[in-house]
């Protein structure tokens, strides 16, 4: 049997087998919604962490964003409605498929964040969720100690648009 990993980067080995990290850190909403953020945007059907490969649709609506990850498309203000609806659909699907606790947090972040990103950049709801129980679960996240700074203060606009109604 072959060595798969053999042809890996140092840097993405070091990441499969954890070195380096704290081993509660590997559990941590924080840090898998970290490594969320930081995932590549762009489908990549050959990645079975994309969009695209967990949605099991090409997301042609993600392709103009090739080289972003998934944070920048969120606090970019040029992202469009059909690409937050990906991402908010791709979140929806990671929650559902979470084994742990953390993966299931910070999928719900990531949701959540998508839906408020075209909430403030767009003014227009992605989500049939009932404004109240959006304010409420946007103050949820807001609330988290694990919370990413850089998604803070678009999360807290969209909490006052949302209990505006």
């Amino acid at each position: 049997m072959a060595d798969r990993t053999a042809d890996l980067p140092p840097d993405r080995l070091a990441d499969l087998l954890g070195v380096g990290r704290e081993a509660e850190d590997l559990d941590s909403p924080a840090a898998a919604l970290a490594a969320l953020l930081d995932a590549p945007a762009s489908p990549d059907p050959a990645s079975p962490a994309s969009p695209s490969a967990v949605l099991g649709r090409p997301c042609h609506e993600l392709r103009a964003y090739a080289g972003k990850s998934i944070g920048e498309l969120l606090t970019a203000p040029d992202t469009d409605l059909a690409a937050l609806t990906a991402l908010k659909d791709y979140a929806k699907e990671l929650v559902r498929r979470a084994r742990l606790d953390s993966q299931r947090a910070a999928a719900t972040a990531l949701y959540y964040a998508a839906i408020a990103a075209a909430l403030v950049g767009h003014g227009r709801r992605i989500t049939s969720h009932d404004m109240g129980k959006l304010a409420e679960g946007l103050a949820d996240l807001l609330a988290r100690p694990w919370f990413p700074p850089e998604l803070v203060g678009m999360m807290a606009r969209a909490r006052a648009a949302a209990e505006r109604g």
